[in-house]
């Protein structure tokens, strides 16, 4: 673990632009496979990412600071108890089609949909996860991901907490087993392999009762 105690705090309203650096780069070469998006690009698409989902209360998104500095951050998704409020769409918006192009808004729409996965009832889903490259292999993911089980288990509503992964990530596999995950589900998608090269991922769950 760093020398300094890490700290983790739940996402404000004004997010870190570290936070937004920190995702950008860590999902950087993921977005480029399939687009031609230059990091000003990326920046502003993950700021805008945060403010949309921001006002959602079926999300939490937790950050990991050493001391001031942003090191690493999850998401949590989960269904809505009861129908939200619609909340304005800060994302897919005019400004967003022309700082793209068409034709690349078009694709990044197109691989959103692709990752999207809709909690089901009695499921905390890790949305995503990353950590600082200079920090991995310290404790981090883990301390995000037991921060992760505590917030599922404590909450009466969830029976499972859910991830999906990469199925040649065996790092990352073996981590979560680690934790007692199950790979209960092998995902495919031909179009993913096109957009992203990653043809196959495991959906892993972990029972909270």
């Amino acid at each position: 673990m760093p020398e300094t105690a890490i700290r983790l705090e739940s996402m404000q309203e004004k997010q870190p632009q570290a936070l937004i650096e920190l995702l950008s780069f860590a999902f950087r070469d993921h977005f480029k496979q399939c687009q031609n998006l230059s990091d000003e690009q990326l920046r502003h698409l993950f700021e805008k990412r945060l403010e949309s989902s921001f006002n959602v209360a079926s999300t939490h998104r937790i950050i990991a600071f050493d001391s001031d500095k942003v090191v690493g951050t999850l998401c949590l998704r989960w269904k809505p108890e009861f129908d939200q409020a619609k909340v304005k769409n800060t994302f897919y918006t005019k400004e967003m089609m022309a700082l793209l192009g068409k034709w690349e808004f078009f694709k990044l729409a197109l691989s959103l949909h692709l990752q999207k996965h809709d909690p089901a009832p009695c499921e905390c889903n890790i949305a995503d996860i990353t950590v600082h490259s200079a920090y991995q292999a310290q404790g981090i993911e883990e301390l995000l991901i037991q921060w992760a089980y505590d917030f599922a288990k404590n909450d009466s509503q969830f029976d499972l907490l859910t991830l999906h992964v990469n199925g040649n990530n065996k790092d990352a596999i073996r981590l979560y087993e680690k934790f007692f995950f199950k790979t209960c589900l092998q995902k495919s998608s031909f179009m993913r392999s096109i957009l992203f090269n990653d043809y196959r991922w495991n959906y892993m769950a972990l029972p909270l009762k």
